[in-house]
């Protein structure tokens, strides 16, 4: 007896392989575009977690110095003489977006007193918010700088004025090492891959002057928005409000005039 095994021997066709290749193609296809979009929304996650906690650190200590502001002041056995420094900021609702250049968003001092009757040295530190932004950069660097000499370049001519007036009342010779506030050259804080940054100005109960039409009030909010530079609809944005002490209104500028 003999037996026909021919139909039994055959092999794949080359239709039934490309099949079967197509469909295999197609399930890879598939588990790698899973894979691309579940390491894409970890590697967003993960952005938004880490500039979010950046944000919250660079702004805590900018509403740490806010509420700090001041102006000079000299003790006497006399009197207590200050004379004043704004602060001085945007008007209120103004936002900067992506600048073509460094602009400057915010201007304040933090002085301490000089008590001549303990001969306790003062200190005047002027502070510069800047959005600085590098050419051919996606995005800006929030800086936030204090230093201990009144040596910022270009910035307000009024700011500085207030500032060298208040110098020669009296001894401000101290640094900021000696009150805690940074080394004894200043004191300085970044914030990377800044989109725009916005200003709110409001008036604290009992504080606002309606006879001093350049006063904005003592709550100073600001609001910074940080973009993905990878993903561009990626963004994080974190806000503060601070109250401002008495001795430092407000004062507004437009941008150019900061």
């Amino acid at each position: 007896m003999s037996w026909d095994n021919s139909r039994h021997a055959r092999g794949f066709t080359l239709v039934e392989i490309i099949v079967a290749a197509s469909v295999f193609s197609l399930f890879f296809l598939g588990v790698f575009n899973l894979y691309r979009m579940g390491s894409n929304m970890f590697l967003q996650g993960s952005w938004k977690l880490q500039k979010q906690k950046d944000a919250e650190r660079f702004l805590a200590v900018l509403r740490e110095r806010l509420e700090m502001a001041s102006s000079p002041s000299v003790v006497t056995n006399a009197a207590v003489n200050e004379l004043p420094v704004h602060i001085y900021t945007l008007a209120s609702g103004s936002e900067v977006i992506a600048p073509p250049d460094d602009t400057r968003v915010l201007l304040f001092a933090i002085c301490k007193p000089n008590v001549q009757v303990t001969a306790t040295r003062g200190m005047i530190m002027p502070h510069v918010l800047t959005l600085k932004r590098s050419a051919g950069a996606a995005n800006s660097i929030l800086l936030l700088e204090g230093k201990s000499q009144i040596d910022f370049p270009g910035v307000n001519g009024d700011f500085i004025n207030e500032l060298n007036a208040g110098m020669v009342t009296g001894d401000f010779a101290g640094v900021p090492a000696d009150f805690g506030l940074g080394a004894s050259t200043g004191f300085h804080a970044a914030l990377s891959e800044v989109r725009s940054v916005r200003i709110f100005l409001g008036a604290a109960s009992g504080t606002f002057d309606a006879a001093a039409p350049d006063s904005s009030g003592q709550t100073l909010g600001i609001e910074v928005t940080m973009q993905n530079p990878k993903s561009e609809e990626t963004t994080v944005t974190q806000s503060i409000f601070a109250r401002i002490n008495d001795a430092a209104p407000i004062r507004t500028r437009d941008a150019d005039d900061l």
